[in-house]
């Protein structure tokens, strides 16, 4: 049988407890539950989660489904629970890591290579569980992301496929939520996949690059 996707989340709503955590988004409460399995004081994890002690101590005590970036960080550490490293990459480096060789592989055909570029941008953010209007800051300007993000970008860092490990993240904290697949939502493009006009393309003379020297 169908599994049927959870509704959309409701912000204020509160989440069960008795629920598997891989069947439910994360929410406060969890927060406790986790630091004690990873062994960390309040200090350590908040530092881990990216957030001041005060506000630690803020999150732990709501019932309400964390932040949709908090919670894709917080499955990284349940996938490897080793710290993130000090150095991490910007979102460029990483877009260019995840994507440049499918994106260079466009190169013949310029308007299918933009809209791949367009494609590839609103893959990126959903994996960060941002909207693709900050893709342009993101990723040409490597600005207007946060120290949450900061955290997950160096934590990817280390895994052995980062794509992946992130999307596997990402999927189980959006489907949960309801936000349906980012796999089929955003799908790697492909000369299937690709639309080069139409609704939502943006003009090709309009369209920075961010790839080459």
């Amino acid at each position: 049988m169908t599994q049927m996707a959870p509704p959309p989340l409701r912000p204020e709503s509160s989440i069960d407890p008795s629920i598997p955590i891989d069947q439910r988004p994360l929410c406060g409460h969890d927060v406790e539950t986790l630091r004690s399995r990873f062994g960390l004081d309040r200090i350590s994890m908040a530092a881990a989660m990216g957030v001041t002690t005060n506000r630690y101590a803020e999150l732990a005590s709501k019932s309400t489904a964390l932040d949709a970036d908090q919670e894709i960080l917080l499955r990284l550490y349940l996938n490897n629970p080793g710290p993130a490293p000090w150095t991490q990459w910007t979102p460029r480096q990483a877009f260019e890591r995840f994507y440049g060789d499918l994106l260079a592989s466009f190169e013949d055909d310029s308007d299918k290579q933009e809209a791949a570029r367009m494609m590839l941008y609103r893959r990126l953010t959903a994996l960060f569980g941002r909207s693709y209007s900050r893709a342009y800051r993101w990723i040409e300007n490597n600005d207007g992301y946060g120290t949450v993000m900061k955290i997950i970008l160096a934590k990817i860092q280390c895994e052995k496929d980062p794509e992946f490990t992130l999307l596997a993240a990402a999927e189980t904290t959006m489907r949960n939520r309801g936000g349906g697949s980012i796999q089929t939502q955003f799908p790697l493009p492909d000369n299937k996949t690709i639309q080069t006009s139409g609704p939502g393309r943006p003009r090709k003379k309009r369209t920075p690059r961010i790839l080459g020297n």
